[in-house]
């Protein structure tokens, strides 16, 4: 399983390494239930769509958060994902991961 944070360009070292840590937590808190897996943890820099359906070709699903400005995902990350992605896309929203707890 590899879990990706796509980091905006120029971001500071000490807010790239808050982003990994946030991301870091987020997918533990994911995986808690589930049987041991093999996980990576990646926190790329760029195009957020063009990262994501490139990382998608060969993978078995696609899970992208749902962004504040496009929370139905209309135009939105996720919704080029869906359209382009090699893969199954399941779109989260941030209540969802809220959800998840502590």
């Amino acid at each position: 399983m590899r879990f990706l944070q796509l980091l905006p360009e120029g971001l500071s070292t000490e807010a790239r390494a808050d982003t990994q840590a946030a991301t870091f937590t987020t997918a533990l808190r994911a995986l808690r239930a589930l049987p041991p897996v093999q996980a990576i943890f990646e926190a790329p820099s760029g195009d957020p769509t063009s990262v994501l359906v490139a990382r998608s070709r060969g993978a078995i699903g696609l899970v992208v958060g749902a962004g504040a400005t496009h929370p139905d995902d209309a135009g939105g990350v996720a919704g080029y994902c869906r359209a382009h992605a090699g893969c199954t896309v399941r779109v989260v929203t941030a209540d969802e991961v809220r959800a998840l707890g502590p």
